[in-house]
């Protein structure tokens, strides 16, 4: 397939999932500096699960507040909207796998792939997480929010190639998994475009904030990134790092195993104290997250 025929075909799905209402209010509100916090309580509260899941974290121990927090306003308040947004996205793209699902119908007697989409969310939640570590490391917290959904959206393009080109994605993985660039490589031959670049014509089509679409598109080829270079940069580091962690494998196996990401590494000149603080938080973070999820 021709990628001009793949994209053609994609915009001409007319049931692709679009973003829930309540989500997309929300980082309406989030975006809006003159925005409150009882503005996004009116939104958050009519999802009676976000709601639970708001105060079950404003009340965990990982932010250890010195007293019970008992409405979603105070939750936002003493969490941040940056916290609260980020819990949201999470929860979104922890729910939409079903509304794939739904959409497209792919029955499991008809699954030639296994595509563990439990997993797939772990990584990218990971991923998000460890882009806004890495963001901050740098003194760029600028870019902290829009890196956090860059790593949460990266790899949206797998799950669209899954539920709608599911036989012809079988082509590509059938003769054993494979990552990174290769994995790439054969949904270029097999598809048309690999998963990066579907995945930048997703959130476009979401009209998700521009400044994500070059990072998602290029965060396996970052030489490739003719704009948001930093980002896409710490993008494509961030989920090698998330990969490595979840994986429990050494980050210096990973961090020095092509000359390229050698490259954006060692520009970043980071130390060891700081990968493995990093590493942890991340573990701790992610953890937290999930027991949000058993709502």
């Amino acid at each position: 397939m021709e990628q001009d025929k793949l994209k053609k075909v994609i915009q001409s799905i007319s049931d692709v999932p679009t973003l829930p209402t309540v989500v997309a209010r929300v980082m309406q509100i989030l975006n809006d500096p003159y925005s409150s916090a009882s503005d996004l309580t009116e939104v958050v509260s009519v999802d009676q699960a976000m709601t639970f899941r708001i105060l079950k974290m404003a009340n965990s121990a990982f932010y250890g507040f010195p007293r019970a927090v008992s409405t979603v306003t105070e939750s936002v308040v003493l969490l941040g909207f940056s916290t609260v947004r980020n819990l949201i996205l999470t929860t979104m793209m922890y729910n939409f796998d079903q509304i794939w699902n739904e959409k497209t119908k792919v029955k499991k007697s008809d699954q030639k792939i296994f595509f563990n989409q439990r997993q797939e969310w772990k990584h990218a939640v990971a991923t998000a997480i460890m882009t806004r570590e890495l963001l901050v490391s740098q003194q760029l917290k600028s870019l902290e929010q829009v890196g956090f959904l860059a790593g949460l959206m990266h790899d949206v393009g797998k799950t669209l190639f899954y539920h709608y080109f599911h036989d012809e994605y079988y082509a590509v993985l059938k003769n054993g998994v494979v990552e990174g660039r290769e994995l790439c490589r054969r949904e270029e031959r097999k598809m048309g475009a690999h998963h990066g670049q579907v995945g930048a014509w997703i959130v476009d089509r979401w009209n998700l904030p521009e400044e994500i679409v070059t990072p998602i598109a290029c965060h396996h080829f970052p030489e490739e990134a003719k704009e948001q270079k930093e980002l896409t940069n710490v993008l494509y580091i961030a989920n090698r790092m998330a990969c490595a962690t979840l994986k429990e494998n050494s980050q210096e196996d990973i961090l020095h195993s092509d000359e390229i990401i050698t490259q954006w590494w060692n520009q970043l000149g980071l130390e060891q104290k700081q990968i493995e603080k990093m590493e942890e938080k991340l573990r701790q973070e992610l953890e937290e997250i999930e027991s949000f999820m058993t709502v």
